[in-house]
């Protein structure tokens, strides 16, 4: 978790209030899983070493956009209040961002300006997950048991990888990458809202924590090439050929195992008999080839004649 400082008049709409003074948690958090589709690759987030005071930022933004339309090959599309930076910035297209990206950091008269990308600022931070693990859930209300709604109660301690859904309904089995055992309630209460009454429903699912692991690490890195320039040497003697198959085999049992062989009826006095008919076929193919371009031969002396 990032700790800052910040303003959040800022975002109130007009004429609504903060609620102070409740016993609020100091966070809450939730395990997100897989990559999201990346759709705001034209946003950045500008930053300036020295900020202004709150009422000359308007006229250092129009200052800062009309530098960089000028000294760059951008086109500033809109700029938005952020709690990092001076503005997030959404350029025509991403390959503007990208240009700002290489430049940053900016030398300009108001100040130096460092072009980050939008998701990677103040509130950025590391999160290891340290465990992979079973998860049992027992009573799972059963209208509930969907993926969207499983995600959703993994969600607070850990990463959804999979459900294994089964006959049995009672039970939910789902295999997770957890942030911490020690976050992974003995009971996940599900709750389901109406506008009736103000009153609710709520269950109590039993949640047990089965076999685990810790998760897989990286893979060390690539070897470096050796002197000779070959990454795969001859590992020991190597023959030149296989002594594993039969070797003489002409057919489309060559190198079968001696189980099919017996099952096919061949021993080895009829596979001495299939060479030896092999052998003299190819034979009189030669003797006929060579017939043939003897007759072939005579038949253009007559032609000639």
């Amino acid at each position: 978790m990032a700790n800052f400082p910040y303003n959040p008049m800022l975002f109130v709409p007009q004429g609504m209030h903060v609620q102070h003074g409740w016993e609020r948690p100091a966070h809450a958090r939730v395990a997100l899983g897989g990559e999201p589709p990346r759709r705001h690759e034209e946003y950045a987030i500008i930053e300036l070493e020295q900020l202004p005071p709150l009422q000359q930022v308007q006229a250092l933004l129009e200052e800062i956009v009309e530098f960089l339309q000028l000294q760059f090959p951008v086109s500033v599309v809109s700029a938005f209040p952020f709690p990092f930076g001076i503005r997030l910035f959404e350029f025509q297209n991403p390959v503007q961002r990208a240009c700002l990206l290489d430049a940053s950091p900016i030398e300009t008269d108001f100040g130096v300006l460092r072009v980050r990308k939008h998701d990677e600022v103040g509130n950025l931070r590391a999160c290891p997950y340290t465990r992979e693990n079973w998860i049992m859930f027992l009573g799972f209300p059963l209208d509930y048991q969907t993926p969207d709604f499983i995600k959703a109660a993994v969600a607070p301690f850990g990463r959804l990888l999979r459900w294994y859904e089964g006959p049995n309904k009672l039970r939910v089995l789902v295999q997770c990458l957890i942030l911490s055992p020690d976050r992974v309630p003995r009971s996940v209460v599900i709750s389901q809202d109406t506008l009736l009454g103000e009153t609710g429903h709520s269950w109590a699912v039993p949640t047990y924590i089965l076999d685990g692991q810790f998760p897989d690490v990286f893979p060390p890195d690539e070897d470096p090439i050796l002197a000779d320039g070959n990454p795969h040497p001859l590992h020991g003697a190597v023959n030149q050929v296989n002594p594993n198959i039969i070797q003489g085999w002409q057919h489309d049992l060559a190198g079968a195992p001696l189980a099919v062989q017996a099952d096919m009826g061949i021993d080895a006095q009829a596979m001495a008999d299939i060479q030896n008919e092999l052998a003299a076929q190819a034979a009189e193919n030669i003797d006929n080839n060579a017939n043939w371009e003897e007759w072939d031969n005579q038949a253009d002396e007559l032609d000639e004649q």
